[in-house]
């Protein structure tokens, strides 16, 4: 799926669920300290980060507030069950753990995946790592 075409479907998903479950919105927001539309966008950076791993097949890592809008979307059990057997096949399921240098090697495939399929990061989402991945990636080789 190219990259603007799942932005705009993880975004119109991210709207049908908080239109479905507009609590979801607000906890997303009290986890993340965020206003709504920051909370809006970070739910839809947790759904780019689910299509990653459905379509990858690997172990991924989230950035932390990634991470924290997973979890508010894990608590609406029955949403977060039907949506992922209706756009995945399958139940998601959230398992962290592993070494720090697993995690680290994790986060860094996530970015990259990330950059492949849905382009820059957003830096409030994804961090200073994922800004120069970004960047790196930029170099010009790859338009020549």
């Amino acid at each position: 799926m190219k990259e603007t075409s799942h932005s705009y479907v993880a975004e119109t998903l991210a709207r049908q669920l908080t239109e479905e479950q507009p609590l979801l919105l607000q906890k997303i927001a009290d986890a993340c300290q965020c206003d709504s539309a920051t909370a809006k966008a970070c739910l839809v950076e947790c759904l780019r980060f689910l299509w990653l791993i459905h379509h990858s097949g690997q172990k991924l890592s989230p950035s932390l507030i990634v991470d924290w809008a997973w979890h508010e979307f894990i608590l609406f059990t029955r949403q977060y069950a039907a949506f992922c057997r209706q756009h995945f096949g399958r139940f998601i399921h959230h398992s962290p753990g592993g070494t720090e240098q697993e995690n680290r090697h994790n986060y860094a495939k996530t970015i990259q995946l990330y950059i492949i399929n849905f382009g820059q990061p957003p830096a409030e989402f994804w961090g200073s790592y994922a800004q120069n991945e970004w960047n790196d990636a930029q170099c010009g080789a790859c338009s020549n």
